[in-house]
């Protein structure tokens, strides 16, 4: 049956009611390949994942290409780079893909290996070096992020020239950076909750090679290496993913005991060694494993500002309190507010290690220079809670609220650490500060850490907010939040209250204004509910009405279609 009237068919896609959008029939939907997949983990936990026998994060397009180092001793480098870069897509950190988000391995190195870098922009510390460290010098993985925590990474690639810029503006900020447990289950675990995990291990290339129990064509495959080679920490790359199921048979000469190994990414390129620059870690060359790191990050949008004095890049100089009290605390100036601009603290970070970690955080603000954290005005006390497996990491916490800094004043932040089973507190580090503000408690008193040559690794990150803006926001607070005047005046109220039998009268008389009042109100908003139901009920009948008229003409025009194709 052909149908000559084609228009009936618009017409009855949009009658009342049975509107139908065109677009939605015919519209397809443009997906970029290499965008992250993040619906499978919005339903499901980092527990859950951890529990899978199979995962790789290349298949949820959470892993950059592969790099090549070259002869550069940049593979830690390499390997910060392309954790920062699998976190931020798994965050979904300025709508990056796989292809185009590149962050630079050359900047991560000079920033780590410098003491202060340019990062120091308050002008805080008296010894960092504004041009320093060794392009191309090694380093281990968390080492370098004492350095990268200043706000100062990481930065997109630059272009290499003679003087490449490294000063270029960040595009995430690091939020945390913890070290992992080698164990199968915690590297599975955290690769589910970052996306991947850094891992320095003891390596030799010259054993890398077909012919060794390191390399098996065509799976890349390590397994142990001799007793004496376990300890040399020499290499770094970054694990993605894991298989439960990796036959022992494809490890030879030597197999391990059991199944199963880590998706490892390496900095060579694709050609040479092993499978398009991966390879698998068994699971029995563990012992090979001699630090694993795992980063988060955040939008770069997060915090502008960081204060901190601690400068020099290594956790050795991290020290031990042979006491119960762990009370350490930074004293800062107030360095970008102005006259039209106040600072916001947003967040704070440090350093610091131990099982199951509480910290209690105290801020305090002054409008002059303190002569202990807590000579000023108590702004927040907040308990945070941090369950670890008691390896060392830097930690962000976010403040419960903003705390509002002006020009001329002076804050402290105070962290009191406690946690299971140990005393060490990791949250010094070799430096000075230009004006000793770097504090501990010791018996009750608070001692000038001054005499110790040693600055605490607590940083705050501020944001910058015109003072007119603040004011807009105070004014709209006190508008959605109006304070009883009542409430505020009550040392004055005996002489502005009436007497209890004026009171009386004025309620009284105030009580038939509102009866009658409300009368009329009821009446109006039955009235009102009255005609709505009217109108419901008038369209609903026009709806139907007009459904029928449509759907009697339709009818009637096929049979007249039916009765001329007879």
């Amino acid at each position: 049956m052909r149908l000559k009237n084609k228009k009936i068919l618009t017409s009855l896609l949009v009658s009342p009611g049975l509107l139908i959008p065109f677009s939605t029939m015919s519209a397809t939907t443009s997906v970029n390949s290499n965008a992250p997949k993040l619906d499978f983990f919005k339903n499901k936990s980092a527990e859950e994942i951890a529990k899978m026998e199979f995962f790789d994060a290349r298949d949820y397009n959470l892993v950059t290409s592969v790099k090549h180092q070259g002869n550069e001793g940049l593979c830690w480098a390499y390997t910060i780079a392309s954790i920062l870069e699998t976190n931020m897509l798994k965050n979904n950190i300025g709508n990056y893909t796989k292809n185009s988000l590149d962050i630079d391995e050359h900047a991560i190195d000079y920033i780590s290996n410098s003491w202060n870098h340019n990062a120091d922009k308050l002008n805080l510390n008296s010894n960092a070096q504004q041009w320093g460290g060794i392009f191309g010098e090694g380093n281990y993985l968390s080492h370098a992020f004492t350095g990268l925590m200043r706000n100062t990474s990481p930065i997109a690639q630059t272009n290499q020239t003679e003087f490449p810029n490294f000063d270029n503006p960040t595009i995430a900020k690091i939020k945390n950076a913890v070290k992992v447990n080698p164990t199968v289950e915690d590297i599975k675990l955290a690769i589910a909750k970052y996306g991947s995990v850094g891992v320095a291990y003891a390596f030799n290339a010259m054993n890398f090679h077909p012919k060794t129990i390191w390399y098996n064509e065509p799976n890349s495959s390590i397994v142990n290496k001799s007793a004496d080679q376990k300890n040399i920490k020499n290499h770094a790359s970054v694990i993605v993913g894991w298989d439960d199921n990796y036959y022992e048979s494809n490890f030879k000469p030597e197999r391990p005991k059991r199944r199963g190994g880590f998706i490892v990414k390496n900095s060579w390129g694709t050609k040479k060694m092993h499978s398009q620059g991966y390879f698998i870690l068994s699971y029995d060359s563990l012992d090979l494993i001699q630090e694993l790191m795992a980063v988060e990050v955040e939008k770069n949008d997060a915090y502008k500002n960081t204060y901190y004095y601690d400068t020099k890049n290594s956790f050795s100089l991290f020290a031990t309190l042979d006491t119960k009290e762990r009370t350490m605390a930074n004293i800062f100036p107030v360095k970008k507010a102005n006259d039209e601009v106040v600072e916001k603290l947003k967040s704070i970070n440090f350093a610091l290690r131990g099982l199951n970690i509480t910290a209690e955080i105290k801020i305090y603000v002054k409008d002059s220079l303190m002569s202990n954290p807590e000579d000023g005005e108590l702004k927040l006390t907040q308990r945070v809670q941090i369950p670890n497996s008691g390896e060392k990491g830097f930690y962000t916490i976010d403040l419960d609220k903003e705390i509002i800094l002006n020009k001329g004043q002076y804050f402290s932040i105070i962290v009191d650490v406690t946690n299971e089973g140990e005393k060490v507190v990791d949250l010094m580090a070799s430096g000075e500060t230009r004006e000793i503000l770097s504090f501990y408690k010791y018996k009750n008193e608070w001692v000038n850490s001054k005499k110790s040559f040693v600055v605490f690794g607590i940083k705050a990150h501020t944001l910058e907010m015109p003072i007119t803006e603040l004011n807009k926001d105070i004014a709209a607070d006190e508008k959605n939040n109006p304070i009883s005047k009542e409430s505020n005046t009550s040392e004055t109220k005996s002489n502005t209250t009436p007497s209890s039998e004026s009171q009386t009268n004025n309620s009284v008389k105030t009580g038939k204004q509102t009866n009658s009042n409300t009368a009329t109100h009821e009446s109006s908003v039955t009235e009102n509910k009255t005609n709505v139901i009217l109108w419901s009920i008038l369209g609903a009948l026009a709806g139907i009405a007009t459904f029928g008229v449509t759907t009697f003409f339709i009818v009637k025009l096929m049979k007249k279609e039916l009765k001329s194709n007879l």
